[in-house]
């Protein structure tokens, strides 16, 4: 990704293929209670700006949070 920013407003489904987060964050933005299925992949920065909440399902890291 860079150093760019991904806003998501739904579920994040990351399965199969490489997920190369660089210097990007990641903002979990939604209205209703989201699910996180990361495969274990590695994040440089991630925002959770949803007051429903974020259910993260698998492990993950995150570099900044």
């Amino acid at each position: 990704m860079g150093a760019s920013s991904a806003t998501v407003g739904g579920n994040w489904t990351l399965g199969g293929g490489t997920f190369n987060a660089g210097g990007s964050s990641v903002a979990f933005t939604g209205s209703g209670v989201q699910n996180v299925y990361s495969s274990s992949n590695t994040y440089f920065a991630m925002v959770v700006a949803n007051t429903a909440g974020v259910n993260f399902q698998d492990s993950l890291t995150v570099s900044t949070f």
